[in-house]
C-alpha cells in the first residue's frame, strides 16, 4: 500500500509504507503499520495501534489518546519519534540504534535491548526496563546513549521523615513515584554507574528486584547525575543483592528505617551532603 501526500488511512488492516513522500497520515483503531521507508514524515491520530518501524531517518508524530505499541526493530536507526498522550509501550530492540524516542504526557514503558538510543520519558511516571543479560552498564550500550526520564508529575513521591503524617503520608513513611530505570532478568555482576555518568538522569527509582543477585557500585557524584531537583534516590532490590557505595568522602548520616506507605516494605534511610538515599534493607550496603 502506497500513501499520498496528506492522506489518510483508516481501515482496520495492517499497511506496509515504503514512499517517498514527506506527508501520510496514518489512522485507525487496532491497526498494524509497518514502516520500512526513510527520510519521510508521518502525522497519525492512532487508537490502540502496533507500529513497526524499520527504516530511518523518519519523524513520526503520534498525536494520539489512546495507547500505542512501538516497535523500533533491529536496523531501524535516526527516526525521530514524538509520542503525545496515552500510556504507550515502546519497544527497542537489539540492533537498533541513534534513534530519539519522546515519551509525551502518559505513563510509558521503555523496552531496552539496544542503548545506543536517546530516550526521554517527559512527563508522568514513566519506566525504563532493560531487558538483557550483559552483565555491565557499557556493554548493554547505554554509553552511547542517553536515558532522561523527564518530569514525573504532582504528588506522586513524597518521603515523609518527621513522626507525624504530613502531605496524605504516614509517620517515617514513604509515597514512591516517578521514573524508574529496572533491570530485568539477567544477574547484574560488578555493575558500575560510574562508566555512564550523565547519560541517566532525572530517575527516581533504581530496581533490581529481579530474583537475582546482583552486585552493584554506586557513588555519590552518580545519585546527583542520575536524579532530578530533589537530589532523592530509591534502590529496590532482593536478599542477595549488595551495594557499594562510594561516598566520594562526603560524610553519611544514619536516618534509620522507613516504610514504603503501598507495600510496607522496609528502607534504610542515608542523607550524605544534600543527597538521600532510600535503599530497600533487603539490600547488603558498605560504603568507602
Amino acid at each position: 500500500v502506497t500513501a499520498t501526500d496528506g492522506g489518510g488511512l483508516t481501515q482496520t488492516s495492517s499497511y506496509d509504507f515504503d514512499t517517498i513522500s514527506q506527508s501520510n497520515t496514518l489512522a485507525g483503531t487496532d491497526t498494524a503499520f509497518n514502516i520500512v521507508s526513510s527520510g519521510n514524515v508521518y502525522s497519525s491520530v492512532l487508537g490502540g495501534s502496533n507500529i513497526f518501524i524499520d527504516g530511518a531517518a523518519n519523524q513520526l508524530f503520534f498525536s494520539n489518546v489512546a495507547n500505542l505499541n512501538i516497535n523500533l526493530n533491529d536496523g531501524s536507526n535516526s527516526n525521530n519519534i514524538y509520542l503525545m498522550n496515552g500510556n504507550d509501550e515502546i519497544n527497542i530492540l537489539a540492533g537498533s540504534y541513534e534513534n530519539y524516542v519522546s515519551g509525551g504526557n502518559g505513563n510509558d514503558i521503555f523496552r531496552i535491548s539496544s542503548g545506543e538510543n536517546y530516550i526521554y520519558g517527559e512527563e508522568g511516571a514513566d519506566r525504563f526496563v532493560l531487558d538483557t543479560t550483559t552483565e555491565t552498564l557499557v556493554e548493554m550500550g547505554i554509553d552511547g546513549g542517553l536515558i532522561n526520564g523527564g518530569a514525573d508529575g504532582a504528588n506522586t513521591f513524597f518521603v515523609n521523615f518527621d513522626t507525624i503524617a504530613r502531605n496524605g503520608v504516614a509517620a517515617r513513611s514513604v509515597r514512591i513515584g516517578g521514573d524508574a530505570l529496572e533491570f530485568g532478568a539477567g544477574t547484574y555482576n560488578d555493575l558500575d554507574f560510574s562508566g555512564v555518568n550523565g547519560l541517566i538522569s532525572n530517575i527516581e527509582i533504581l530496581d533490581f528486584t529481579n530474583n537475582q543477585s546482583n552486585s552493584i557500585s554506586l557513588s555519590y557524584n552518580d545519585v546527583f547525575s542520575m536524579t532530578d531537583d530533589r537530589d532523592t534516590l530509591i534502590i529496590k532490590g532482593d536478599a542477595g543483592d549488595t551495594l557499594e557505595f562510594d561516598t566520594n568522602g562526603e560524610n553519611v548520616f544514619d536516618g534509620g528505617e522507613i516504610t514504603d506507605q503501598a507495600t510496607g516494605d522496609s528502607y534504610d534511610l542515608y542523607f550524605v551532603d544534600g543527597i538521600t538515599l532510600l535503599i530497600d534493607a533487603d539490600i547488603a550496603v558498605t560504603t568507602v
